[in-house]
């Protein structure tokens, strides 16, 4: 009887009683984060005429700071002057007539509930924040309309090895 008793509360030591833990769901939740890391962008049009207002302001900001210079291009019957990255070590990439450069990266920063359903699943609602600005940012600050973080919601089942997030 002595060895049953124990033998069951062992068991239920190992497995857990099946309920997701924050600490848990952290961790999970930060190693996805690191996998696929959410890089946030500003894009602009190369075109220099296009722009305006406090655009046209953060293009000439880049381009005296040395991330952008004006070349003369001819697009079929088109010919202007465009803004491209000063060298390869410009953090800005050309994509047809855009320039983007990653600004910052979306990050993990805390749980704020997580809702258990059975035994096998779990809902885990988290928030994330801004984080790794880029040197670049302070330039297209005024222009980059990052938007305010919002709660993401992940499933979680658990198998036989532990808790992983639901694809």
């Amino acid at each position: 009887m002595r060895k049953s008793v124990c033998f069951l509360l062992l068991s239920i030591m190992m497995t857990g009683c099946g309920k997701l833990s924050r600490s848990e769901a952290e961790k999970i939740i930060k190693k996805d984060f690191t996998e696929n890391p959410s890089a946030v962008y500003f894009q602009i049009n190369s075109l220099v005429g296009s722009h305006s207002g406090i655009n046209k302001d953060v293009c000439d900001k880049l381009e005296s700071a040395g991330y952008l210079k004006r070349v003369k291009e001819r697009h079929g019957f088109f010919q202007g002057d465009f803004l491209m990255p000063n060298d390869e070590k410009s953090p800005f990439m050309r994509e047809d007539n855009v320039l983007k450069v990653k600004i910052c990266e979306k990050v993990f920063d805390h749980i704020t509930g997580i809702a258990q359903e059975g035994k096998t699943t779990a809902i885990v609602e988290f928030t994330w924040k801004y984080d790794n600005f880029q040197p670049a940012y302070e330039i297209v600050k005024p222009a980059a309309e990052l938007k305010q973080p919002s709660p993401i919601k992940y499933v979680m089942t658990k198998y036989d090895d532990g808790w992983r997030l639901g694809r």
